[in-house]
């Protein structure tokens, strides 16, 4: 196994990481702030963002198919996406509300079809028996890119700079494509599938990892907007902080997934899968009682830990169960519970709105309460799976 070629595999991420997540748990709920003064802020802010995920998550397992079959190579999907989404950028900067409305979502679909070809490189080429360290490598970059989006975005922000914090996200995703394209060679042929597969778990392994990130990306997806309520804080202010803290949430889950996918491969998927599940919702948990900056970061630290475990479990075990010949199309079909539970938690605007205008915080402490359970609710269905299902992938 070559460390250039897990280089290859997983650095795009980075850029498409700093995409996704600064436009939408930052850039776009910063505009809508602004725009709409708080009022029915949440509630746009979910149908927009489920509406954006579902096209993504809709286009990303017909991309994938179109590669399988040979119509398109897994670089010409990760070309294609990030021109696109750069595109997308470019409409968001005209700044009309129809232009935001229509860049955003071309840029999430294009991000999910570069994505598309992105992730089918580690069913095609890396071994079983390095894919926990892949998927570590791949959640370091991954939350290192969201890490970067929120520290450069929340300081141009904060700055009243909307134009250059769309051109930093393009230059990245474009720098990390280039570095990607060069590093992965040409001449690579896909590497041999261990003859083990348990089909059935491939549904199990989406519902449980749905479950949880459903958990996650409630509490990411609403972050700015509790900042500002729990702080007292106005849009420009919220969306400095709730950078700050995401930046430093993102940092800690980092540094965490490398050994969470060394322990994915020595200890095995699902003894990984939930651990981080019972940290994770903990940590969830406690954020309903953090009055201060110091306790959203020190409780939210148990969540970004829980979640850099579960991740890395998840991720190798759907590499395990996924042939090569057809990763591109099941890879973008198990995108389903990534993106679907991303979507999805873009609909518990509506209860927080409802909730707050009957006692105010309310809201934020229903949508802990929910997301804590969700995160649980993941850990408890990876802990379902028979033992003797468990010891086979576990050793695939």
């Amino acid at each position: 196994m070559s460390y250039r070629l897990l280089a290859a595999v997983s650095v795009y991420w980075f850029g498409l990481s700093m995409l996704l997540d600064g436009l939408t748990a930052l850039y776009l709920p910063h505009e809508l702030l602004a725009r709409a003064d708080g009022r029915g802020s949440a509630t746009l802010l979910g149908l927009i963002t489920f509406g954006g995920i579902f096209l993504g998550m809709a286009a990303q397992p017909l991309a994938g198919t179109l590669s399988d079959r040979g119509w398109a190579d897994r670089r010409a999907l990760m070309t294609a996406g990030g021109g696109l989404a750069v595109l997308g950028l470019l409409l968001m900067g005209i700044g009309g509300g129809l232009a935001l409305l229509a860049g955003y979502l071309l840029a999430i679909v294009a991000a999910n079809v570069g994505q598309a070809g992105q992730q089918a490189l580690v069913p095609d080429r890396v071994p079983h028996t390095w894919r926990g360290r892949a998927a570590g490598v791949k959640g370091l970059l991954d939350v290192a890119g969201a890490s970067a989006s929120f520290v450069l975005l929340a300081a141009l922000l904060g700055a009243g700079q909307r134009t250059g914090a769309l051109v930093l996200l393009a230059a990245c995703l474009l720098g990390t494509l280039a570095a990607a394209l060069a590093l992965l060679p040409r001449d690579a042929a896909p590497h041999a599938q261990a003859p083990a597969r348990i089909p059935v778990l491939f549904g199990r392994i989406l519902a449980a990892r749905f479950l949880f990130l459903l958990g996650i990306y409630m509490v990411g997806r609403f972050l700015v907007l509790f900042v500002a309520d729990r702080l007292g804080l106005g849009a420009d202010a919220a969306a400095a902080q709730a950078g700050l803290v995401l930046a430093m949430l993102a940092l800690l889950s980092a540094v965490a997934s490398i050994p969470a996918g060394w322990a994915a491969d020595r200890f095995g998927r699902r003894a990984t899968m939930v651990g981080g599940a019972a940290v994770g919702a903990t940590g969830i948990a406690l954020l309903a009682i953090a009055g201060d900056a110091a306790g959203i970061l020190l409780f939210g630290g148990l969540m970004a830990i829980g979640s850099s475990a579960f991740g890395a479990g998840s991720w190798a075990l759907l590499t395990d169960v996924t042939p090569g010949s057809d990763a591109g199309r099941l890879m973008g079909i198990a995108n389903v519970a990534t993106a679907g539970a991303a979507g999805v938690a873009g609909l518990a605007g509506p209860m927080i709105d409802t909730a707050n205008a009957i006692r105010p915080g309310a809201g934020f402490v229903a949508l802990l309460a929910l997301s804590a359970v969700c995160a649980l609710a993941g850990g408890r269905l990876s802990l379902g799976l028979g033992v003797d299902e468990r010891r086979q992938l576990d050793a695939a």
